[in-house]
């Protein structure tokens, strides 16, 4: 299914959502412990808002690592789904 019905689809299925939240609440979260509880700090320059850019990063790449495996290892073979 594709198009804007395959998007929506996407968006309602409540893996996707479950993921996607957990990857920015998670990564969000891991960063202001971080920031929290030791030395690290954000730039002065920097702000929370823009913390938000890397669990979209982190979801691109889980997702295209995700796509090799099932490219990598078809259904049929030992290792595939």
């Amino acid at each position: 299914m594709g198009g804007p019905s395959g998007a929506a689809a996407a968006m309602t299925d409540p893996v996707a959502v479950g993921v996607v939240a957990g990857l920015v609440v998670g990564i969000m979260a891991a960063t202001w412990l971080v920031a929290r509880f030791t030395r690290a700090h954000l730039d002065e320059g920097l702000n929370w808002i823009d913390v938000l850019g890397l669990p979209i990063l982190a979801g691109i790449g889980f997702t295209v690592s995700l796509l090799i495996g099932e490219l990598a290892f078809d259904a049929g073979s030992d290792r595939g789904g």
